[in-house]
This record gives structure tokens, sequence and C-alpha cells, in this order.
């Protein structure tokens, strides 16, 4: 393994203003953590919510594990489309109830949430009392996939009700999808976050989401449900599947692909990406000294690994502001260190640059 005995100074997704201070009576509660070299942990609830990406597809995860937020309202997604920053709907807006009640919105009694370096997995384990869940969440290292396995274990029985599907009721299903939550696909609106892009170049064409599901586990394996119906909401369109939780543990995975359809499952995705992530961390940071210390160097590494583009927005994919553009602040603090730690993506993001300049020119 290759160290570089540097220090980086890189920006990790914030704006070049602040409003107003709070008073210290507004201010909320730091999120509880612990530090650790190789991961990020939360254990509460609190805190801004989890970023997973690659250079195509970024996306936000709430403190629930899902794409959604407590209130039912997506998170944020976005696909970068030939150098424009693309609004999709979030291709992971399941959303769970037990016993009616939405983990999304019901407060957890235990709580750990946890962003793997390494791999790029979030893990989210909430316990609501006797109910135990867990969220693994992973963004493919490289195409626009991202696969979810979701574990819930109870001594009891309980009903449940599992949503799959997008959060816009623009949606349509394609014609040639398969009328089950097993596998679908929908054709989904998709929208420019740069006015001046839209203007100049117009709105793109919808983008298919193919949705796969699964039972991958149940108690003796003989758990196998298969109630599922076409489900369309007020705020989605997607597959709603009802039943009964039994006493145990099960094991439901669900994967989405953008633009493609691909039949690997969760662990397919989680191997894959770790043999990417494996060649990335081959150039590290070590460091003597405080270990949040290097839990923060190698979170500054870990976001710069994760999600290089060509036009390198100052947000990233996790965000439309500032309208995907490009500015200085790339050139200033990123690029220096892409050239040490990904001589690629700094060469194509310099060729970008000069790209743009001729066209203005």
């Amino acid at each position: 393994m290759r160290h570089l005995w540097i220090v980086l100074l890189v920006p990790l997704a914030v704006g070049c203003a602040r409003g107003d201070r709070q008073s210290a009576a507004e201010v909320k509660p730091k999120p509880i953590v612990r530090a650790e070299p190789w991961a990020a942990v939360s254990l509460a609830p609190t805190g801004p919510p989890a970023y997973l990406a690659n250079s195509r597809l970024g996306l936000r995860i709430s403190h629930s594990g899902l794409g959604c937020a407590p209130d039912g309202t997506s998170m944020p997604a976005f696909l970068m489309s030939n150098n424009s920053l693309l609004r999709i709907p979030h291709p992971a807006s399941m959303q769970v109830w037990i016993d009616e009640r939405s983990i999304l919105s019901d407060v957890p009694t235990q709580y750990e949430s946890r962003l793997d370096f390494r791999t790029g997995l979030l893990e989210t384990n909430s316990k609501f009392d006797d109910l135990a869940v867990r969220i693994e969440t992973i963004v493919h290292a490289q195409s626009p996939r991202v696969a979810q396995r979701v574990t819930l274990s109870s001594p009891r029985k309980r009903s449940l009700k599992i949503w799959i599907g997008v959060p816009t009721e623009l949606a349509n299903l394609s014609g040639d999808s398969p009328a089950s939550w097993s596998d679908f696909t929908l054709e989904c609106p998709a929208k420019r976050v740069s006015s001046a892009e839209a203007k100049s170049l117009g709105e793109p064409e919808d983008v298919l989401i193919n949705f796969r599901s699964r039972w991958s586990e149940a108690p003796n394996g003989s758990w196998s449900p298969s109630r599922s119906s076409p489900k369309s909401t007020v705020s989605g369109r997607g597959f709603l599947f009802e039943g009964e939780l039994p006493a145990g543990t099960v094991v439901f995975e669900t994967t989405s692909s953008v633009g493609s359809n691909d039949s690997k499952w969760f662990d397919g995705v989680v191997s894959e990406s770790r043999e990417v992530w494996n060649d990335r961390w081959s150039t590290d940071i070590e460091i003597e000294g405080p270990v949040e210390d290097q839990q923060a160097i190698r979170s500054f590494l870990f976001y710069l690994y994760m999600s290089p583009t060509s036009k390198m927005p100052p947000m990233a994919l996790s965000s439309d502001k500032y309208s995907g553009h490009r500015f200085w602040d790339a050139e200033a603090w990123m690029l220096p260190a892409y050239v040490l730690i990904r001589p690629a993506a700094a060469k194509g993001a310099t060729d970008w640059r000069i790209l743009v300049s001729d066209v203005d020119a």
C-alpha cells in the first residue's frame, strides 16, 4: 500500500455563504457519534442524511435507512448525464410499515448508523421495542445501481406492508414490464437542475428505472409470501406488498437500476463494489494521532474517490444547489488532490474545462 504523507484541504459539500447565526436556544444538539478510522458512525437519528454516490448517480438516505424523509417525502436523487446534472425520482424510495406504523417516522429505542469507507456500504440498525430492523444500502461503485437489504426480526407475528416504487405520480409502468413487484420497470421524468441548460438543450427524455425484489430468507425456509398489487398513491407509483410478518427473522432485498436491467442481487453489488474500492484504497493517508483525525482524513478521501465527474460541481451529486455548475473551487481545492490520488479524474476535469472554454471563446 502506498501512503501519502501530505495534508489535503478538501471541501466537502459546503455552501459559499451562511445565513445569520442561530441563537443558542435554536441550535440543534450535535449527533452522538463514535470515532472509527474506517467508518462514520452515528448513535442517534440526527444530523444530515447520508450521501451515497458514484460518478453517475447520487442520492441521499434518511436516518431510517430509506430514501424518504420521516414525513414520507422523497430525499434528493441526481443523475449526471453528458455532463448535465438531472434531478430524478429517488430509486430507493421503499417504505415499510409494521403493525400500521411507518419505520420512517417511528422513533427507535436503539439506533446505530454506520457508513463503511472501505466499501461505501451504509448499515442502519434500529430497534423498536422488541422489533429489530436492519437496512443495508449501497450504490454500486461505478454503475447507476442501488441495492438494499432489509432484515426484520420479531419474536411475534405482526402485520407488514412494503411499498416499492418512485415518489412521483408522473411515472408510468413500462409497457413490457411484468405486472409483479418482483421485476418491473417505470418510465420516470427527469429534469435538468440548470435552467440555462434546460433552455439551450431542452429537457431530457424519461429515464427507465428497473426494480427487482425478492425474499431471501425466512424462518425454516418455509415462508414464501407473494401477495402484491400495483399501487398508485397521490405521491408515487409502484407496488405494495401486504402480508403477515412471522415470528423470527425475514430478509428482503430490492435492487434498482437506472437506465439498465441488471441481474445481480445485493451481495453481487457489494462484491463488485468492494473490488473497485480495494483498488481505490491502494492509495491511503495514515497518520499518527487521534482516531478522530484519521477518520476525518479518510472521510475526505472517501468522498473524493466516490463521485468524481468531469464537470465536478461543488456539491457533487448530492444537491442541486448552484445548479450543478463548475466553480473555481474545483481547480483550487479538488484538482490538486485528484492529481495525486486519481490522476484520470484530474485529467477528465481539466479536459472538460478546456472544452467549455473553447466553446465559450
